[in-house]
């Protein structure tokens, strides 16, 4: 018996075009057979995204999901192969998926449109691969500080190569002009995404890199002008690591947000590529130390209306002013936009605790969540509770995760201030997560480094715990 399980994902911000065309709905349904594993990330905005991580599933599984975009957008699979798919915004695509099997390959009631949402896949699966080059290059990178030509040279060649399989697979089978127009962006960013990498590292240094390289980047600079390419994920990465650069302030040696905040405006020609930009330089700067800070708050929420944007920067603002009160014990920020302190939590539970350490960009923790919404049905009504501590720095990103998650509530579910420099993280050494711990009724540690939901010795640990 077929086990049918649908997961609509309504999602409440919309992609806008160039011409402000209206969104439409487009649907994607996945065909698990028992035992097969999902792992994808697909846009809810242009700003967020939302990962479905299924493994082994107990049966066969039917899931849909929708995105309401007015303009082109890709999905990636994160299982293994981190293949790239194009979907356009109307149609209906499906991909059946077997046991241990990690390629997707879609289908649509318009060949076109399914020969153009699998062609990135086919071109990745053809041309040589940037995975082993780009760790032998990177940790050379790291430790010289130098772009090499021997990197150029291959990310040249892997781009060219890429666009003549794309060419060759528009000779066998036809694809629309927009279709091939939107692939080859995305082939074309994703090579200038990769050789912007020097920008990805907070430390970089445009004089420590070689003359003809900063050279080139500067060609750049009338690349980013399309909205229409701005749902393709590798047109984004190209536009966030090229403003570290213009943003690169040669006086204090690093990209400072005065610099980055003045060429959001200027490099673009399009209003709603300036936005983005501004959302993403304000969004990943959130330095509590600059007094400057709330002043660009406020220029930020006067020259950008897109309502989302305005929604995160706002919303993250809070909390980061919330961080500011933080004392020497730990404080925790919750859905309410509160402060209370984690000890009282702890103690006001009167039971076992168990504490669950992750974030929303954590796929390893969110894969044991679905063991721990078990272990917690479990448990219920025993003198077990179960406390979930976030670690994500963006308080939306965290309020929007915690919505998947039914047994998340107010009463179980907090963020961390001050992140992995919190005085919990310090003083139970968290460097990493998924972490767990295991408090006394009384408020004391019993282990600060339990096992995970997914390990059948918790479940023995918990139950000796609970009869103590």
């Amino acid at each position: 018996m077929i086990k049918q399980l649908i997961l609509l994902c309504c999602i409440a911000f919309v992609f806008l075009s160039a011409q402000q065309a209206p969104p439409r709905t487009t649907t994607i349904t996945f065909k698990l057979e028992k035992g097969s594993a999902l792992y994808i990330s697909y846009p809810l905005s242009l700003v967020q995204y939302k990962e479905l991580l299924l493994e082994a599933v107990p049966g066969d599984t039917v899931i849909t999901i929708t995105v309401n975009s007015a303009i082109p957008f890709n999905i990636i699979n994160i299982n293994k192969t981190h293949s790239p798919y194009l979907f356009f915004p109307g149609y209906h695509y499906t991909a059946s998926i077997q046991k241990n099997e990690s390629n997707l390959v879609f289908q649509c009631t318009d060949e076109e449109k399914a020969f153009e949402c699998n062609a990135l896949n086919n071109v990745e699966k053809n041309t040589s691969s940037f995975s082993t080059m780009l760790d032998k290059t990177l940790t050379a990178y790291t430790q010289t500080g130098q772009y090499s030509h021997e990197l150029d040279t291959y990310l040249i060649n892997q781009r060219n190569q890429r666009l003549e399989k794309l060419a060759s697979l528009r000779q066998v089978q036809h694809l629309s002009d927009e279709g091939y127009r939107l692939l080859t962006a995305y082939i074309q960013y994703e090579f200038i995404s990769r050789r912007l990498i020097p920008m990805y590292y907070p430390g970089f240094d445009p004089s420590a890199l070689p003359t003809w390289y900063i050279d080139s980047i500067y060609q750049y600079k009338q690349s980013f002008n399309d909205p229409s390419l701005l749902a393709l994920s590798s047109f984004q990465r190209a536009l966030v690591y090229n403003s570290q650069f213009t943003g690169y302030d040669d006086t204090q040696k690093k990209s400072t947000l005065p610099k980055q905040f003045s060429a959001a405006r200027r490099y673009t020609s399009s209003q709603q590529i300036a936005d983005f930009v501004l959302y993403q330089t304000m969004n990943s700067y959130r330095n509590k130390a600059d007094k400057r800070y709330p002043l660009y708050i406020d220029s930020f929420l006067q020259q950008c209306p897109d309502t989302l944007y305005r929604h995160i920067i706002t919303a993250n603002y809070k909390f980061l002013a919330s961080e500011k009160t933080a004392s020497t014990s730990q404080q925790l920020f919750t859905t309410q936009q509160k402060i209370i302190g984690l000890d009282s939590v702890i103690k006001g539970q009167q039971k076992i605790v168990y504490i669950d350490c992750w974030a929303s960009w954590c796929a390893p923790c969110k894969r044991e969540l679905a063991y721990s919404a078990a272990l917690q049905q479990e448990f219920k009504g025993t003198g077990v509770a179960f406390l979930f501590l976030s670690l994500d720095s963006d308080a939306v990103a965290w309020s929007r995760a915690m919505s998947d998650y039914s047994f998340m509530t107010a009463l179980n579910s907090f963020l961390i201030t001050n992140n992995y420099q919190s005085p919990f993280a310090r003083k139970y050494r968290i460097q990493g997560i998924p972490r767990y711990l295991i408090f006394g009724s009384d408020g004391r540690l019993i282990d600060e480094n339990a096992p995970r939901p997914s390990d059948p010795k918790l479940k023995e640990l918990l139950r000796k715990l609970a009869k103590s």
